[in-house]
């Protein structure tokens, strides 16, 4: 089963985001050697999150998984397409993991939403394209930094309780349990209403073997008259 350690992922991305975020207001100073810190600290980030999509595409291979972890990183690499493929890694992660847990009747009854996904893998494109720009970069880099680390850990999250349900640690959801509890309510009181009944034919068929005994006594009785 895959399992992902939350703290090193989510506080090295979180840190490499925020040291490209000071960076990047720092460079309101105009220093160039600042905005190429900025750009490599964000590069980083962007590695250590590719990675943890990495490991957690692993979790998710059937034969109706979009992608397999060896292409959810490798085409991260690819010029131009990863503009493309990064929606693919994040939000059809989400997706497909909503997908597999229903495809094998997991018992785990929240859902990832794609929204969030969506907006970090735009954040992720755009704000490098304008990190130059001092308004509009830093306002993306800031809402990178937010949505990163909340997707971050909603990803690892979504991971472990995945290793959690396979292992048969999570028990089955209330609504199977009350289900089952209803049926079973059902059945004895389907037993307790068919009971009585039963008692009464018992004592139907005794006092019609009764009456019958006593005919042919009577019958017996006149014939040896």
């Amino acid at each position: 089963m895959t399992r992902i350690s939350k703290l090193p992922y989510v506080i090295s991305i979180s840190l490499t985001l925020f040291l490209s975020l000071v960076a990047r207001m720092a460079f309101m100073n105009n220093s160039m050697g600042r905005l190429a810190f900025a750009r490599f600290m964000y590069l980083i980030a962007a590695v250590l999150v590719i990675l943890m999509y990495y490991k957690a595409w692993k979790a998710l291979q059937d034969e109706e998984a979009r992608t397999t972890p060896g292409k959810a990183l490798g085409y991260s690499f690819i010029p131009v397409f990863n503009v493309y493929w990064i929606f693919v890694v994040m939000a059809g992660f989400a997706a497909d993991y909503n997908s597999y847990v229903e495809r094998h009747e997991l018992p785990i009854e929240k859902r990832m939403g794609t929204g969030l996904y969506w907006v970090t893998a735009f954040c992720w494109i755009f704000a490098f394209l304008v990190m130059k720009n001092r308004p509009l970069g830093g306002v993306l880099l800031f809402v990178l930094l937010a949505a990163q680390t909340i997707g971050a850990i909603k990803v690892i999250n979504a991971v472990n309780l995945l290793a959690d349900a396979q292992e048969g640690k999570i028990d089955e959801s209330p609504d199977e349990s009350a289900a089952e509890l209803t049926e079973e309510s059902t059945d004895e009181g389907v037993e307790q209403a068919a009971q009585p009944a039963t008692e009464a034919g018992e004592v139907q068929v005794e006092e019609e073997i009764e009456s019958d005994t006593e005919s042919e006594e009577d019958a017996k009785s006149d014939g040896d008259s």
